[in-house]
């Protein structure tokens, strides 16, 4: 299914969310997710906050994902990715306590005059605008369990089979509009997939774009 770009991609998957029990919290992963989570907020009239996840990189590999770091502590890692590129414990350790910084510092950035919206005891869906090796999404799905939602979705326009599959156990729902090979370029999915930054994304969250 091919999207011209994340608002339709949001706009679909508002759709395809308000055929079931709509959730009451919608949550845009910073940064390519906030303009999905936009529209689907907008679609199915749901409030709307962003959570900022960190991505665990590889040293010397950086954009090689070995895990996500998230709010509350939350952490996820990639097993298969840590045993390939021989990461010992202090070396996750390094890695995770400056990705807990990087998260910091961009939350701070992110986080606009609009208040959180609490979770706990609501039903929440996590919104991103593509999963590859489902690191990130985890590391939101932990976070948002922690903070007591009580029915989670995670909904994204496209995926990668394995990391569907691997996120299936940490939501209630997953909801995927197009599901791909592992060795597929997920920004094909999209005509219009330009990198969406954090002075973007914090627009966007205040209304100003």
């Amino acid at each position: 299914m091919h999207c011209t770009d994340r608002a339709e991609a949001g706009r679909r998957l508002g759709e395809r969310l308000r055929r079931q029990r709509p959730p009451e919290v919608v949550l845009g992963l910073a940064g390519g997710g906030v303009p999905v989570a936009m529209a689907v907020a907008d679609a199915l009239a749901l409030p709307l906050d962003l959570m900022v996840v960190q991505k665990l990189g590889v040293p010397l590999q950086p954009e090689l994902a070995m895990g996500a770091v998230g709010p509350g502590g939350a952490l996820a890692v990639n097993p298969s990715v840590l045993a390939a590129a021989d990461i010992d414990a202090d070396e996750l350790a390094t890695e995770e306590r400056r990705a807990r910084t990087g998260r910091g510092d961009r939350a701070r950035q992110l986080r606009t005059a609009r208040p959180a919206q609490p979770l706990a005891r609501r039903r929440v869906v996590i919104v991103d605008d593509a999963m590859v090796s489902g690191a990130t999404a985890l590391a939101a799905c932990r976070a948002v369990r922690a903070a007591g939602a009580s029915h989670l979705v995670l909904a994204v326009p496209t995926a990668t089979r394995s990391s569907a599959d691997r996120l299936r156990a940490a939501a209630n729902e997953v909801v995927v509009l197009d599901t791909v090979d592992d060795d597929a370029t997920l920004g094909d999915h999209y005509t219009d997939f330009r990198p969406v930054t954090d002075d973007h994304a914090a627009h966007l969250m205040a209304g100003l774009l």
